[in-house]
């Protein structure tokens, strides 16, 4: 048997769960991590999927693949549990909604996916932007995600893993 590959979720929220859901049913192992209260997993162990995997922040950043659903101030506090960044692929999750209207979390020259960049700079920074809040239910249509990276070998994978979730993955070129 063939074993799927690891992908820690590192902040907990609707998205990261939703995520988290969609990789366990496409068969990938995912551990699961919060920078807030250990205890949290407790209010949450009720939404989780019984494949989901409560880890602590160091094993959740040992994945290959790593999804940030965290803010800006606790990229260094994460950053420092990576223990290898040459070769991940780190995504960090920005939301494109605000009251209903579009617009990007981080509008300032100082991006949060800047920042995580110069914090793990041989990790493949790759920004993900959902325009809207995930329902997990069944019965609605694919979503849209939307990302972005610099690194083009990188690109076809990512488009592949979001399809792969179910999800209408777009590409957003975003120039140097």
């Amino acid at each position: 048997m063939v074993k799927k590959q690891c992908i820690g979720i590192i902040g907990l929220n609707s998205v990261s769960l939703d995520f988290a859901e969609r990789l366990v049913l496409s068969g990938f192992e995912v551990l699961l991590s919060t920078t807030g209260c250990p205890m949290i997993f407790r209010d949450f162990s009720k939404f989780l999927h019984p494949k989901i995997k409560s880890v602590s922040l160091s094993e959740a950043a040992g994945c290959e693949i790593i999804i940030l659903f965290i803010s800006k101030e606790k990229m260094l506090e994460v950053a420092s549990e990576i223990p290898k960044t040459s070769g991940k692929i780190v995504f960090y999750h920005n939301y494109l909604v605000d009251n209903g209207n579009v617009v990007l979390k981080n509008s300032s020259s100082n991006t949060s996916s800047e920042v995580l960049a110069g914090i793990v700079p041989s990790a493949t920074i790759v920004d993900i932007f959902t325009p809207f809040e995930i329902n997990t239910s069944k019965n609605e249509s694919k979503r849209s995600v939307f990302y972005a990276t610099n690194d083009i070998k990188v690109r076809d994978k990512v488009e592949q893993l979001l399809i792969q979730l179910n999800f209408n993955a777009i590409w957003m070129n975003m120039p140097k």
